[in-house]
């Protein structure tokens, strides 16, 4: 069992100051803006077999995850990672025939999946910040050494990176805190592993081995909707519900995806999840902490009734319970609220 009959591929990425930091990415998550991307899919694994395309296919396993639109692809496929595989060698710039086969590295994939929208943010974390992502947040994209001893599974599909190092590797981590060992990782070796799945684990050590052997931790998160910050909206009259969509038509005709201080705007109409209506409770003192942690928490829709029965204090002024709670009018509420106006 070698690199000849499962390749590897991950060249290390070289710095780049532009990268978000993880703490900008928990942030737009807690802000109810974003969601962590987080791998579900049902497909068979994805089979590399002995090319140096893992990035590539690490990546086609990363689009197969929890996006803002609902479930996760499931029609990753092995073509879907070779393709991959060469947008990111182009995004790169080194696709001459010597160097097209190299492999590629993790920064590049990022920045093709943010490019085709896959992802809206991307940043590199510590080993402490990767192990509270994957217990917390979502998935984490790992890039890393892989030593000879990891193509050998122990009887409970356990790996240790020992001795001689066969290349770099780059493979989703699923879990945290999982049995037999602490880390749940995914590899795109097809029917490889103790049960033929390309699943394997590895404990904290090992992991934290391979972090400090110049290993990448990637994290990323989806935008459930472009926002606007509370102090850059428009003056408008709070009760002039009928004229929501007025700023969102005109930003689109004054041409700004993002404000004037680089705020993305919001259609005023989105609707409004669970999440996001505890992100701005706790934000405003509302709640002590945010209890809609669930993936459809993040996905899900709220009525105005079923806003006003978990926080009573929103001070609607009608009696209609009915119809789904939008963006605009939870501002208009927030600001009763603040206000002291009822």
């Amino acid at each position: 069992m070698s690199v000849t009959e499962y390749g590897l591929g991950r060249i290390p990425s070289p710095p780049d100051a532009r990268d978000y930091t993880v703490g900008f990415l928990k942030a737009a998550v807690l802000r109810g803006e974003a969601i962590p991307m987080t791998w579900e899919c049902s497909a068979p694994p994805l089979n590399q077999g002995g090319t140096q395309h893992c990035v590539g296919f690490c990546g086609e396993n990363f689009r197969a995850t929890s996006q803002a639109d609902g479930a996760g692809a499931q029609d990753a496929t092995d073509q879907g990672g070779h393709t991959l595989y060469y947008k990111v060698k182009e995004a790169e710039g080194r696709t001459t025939p010597d160097v097209i086969e190299e492999g590629a590295t993790i920064r590049g994939l990022m920045k093709v999946l943010r490019n085709e929208g896959i992802i809206d943010y991307y940043g590199f974390g510590s080993f402490s910040e990767s192990q509270d992502w994957i217990q917390n947040y979502g998935s984490v994209c790992w890039g890393t050494k892989w030593y000879e001893s990891m193509f050998h599974p122990d009887s409970q599909g356990v790996i240790v990176p020992t001795g001689v190092v066969s290349g770099g590797h780059a493979w989703l981590q699923l879990g945290d805190k999982q049995k037999p060992a602490d880390n749940l990782g995914l590899t795109t070796w097809g029917r490889w592993g103790k049960n033929k799945d390309s699943r394997f684990w590895l404990d904290d050590a090992s992991l934290y081995k391979l972090k400090v052997e110049f290993g990448e931790a990637a994290m990323a998160v989806k935008l459930l909707a472009p926002v606007y910050h509370w102090s850059d909206l428009p003056a408008m009259s709070p009760d002039d519900l009928l004229s929501q969509d007025a700023v969102w038509k005109k930003s689109l005709m004054q041409g700004y995806p993002i404000d004037k201080d680089g705020h993305r705007l919001f259609k005023p109409g989105d609707d409004i999840t669970r999440h996001q209506l505890g992100t701005i409770m706790v934000r405003m003192g509302k709640m002590l902490n945010n209890e809609w942690k669930q993936h459809s928490d993040y996905t899900t829709a709220i009525t105005r009734g079923w806003a006003k029965e978990h926080i009573p204090e929103l001070p609607f002024r009608d009696g209609g319970m009915g119809g789904i709670l939008n963006r605009f009018e939870l501002l208009v509420l927030a600001g009763r609220m603040l206000r002291g106006v009822e």
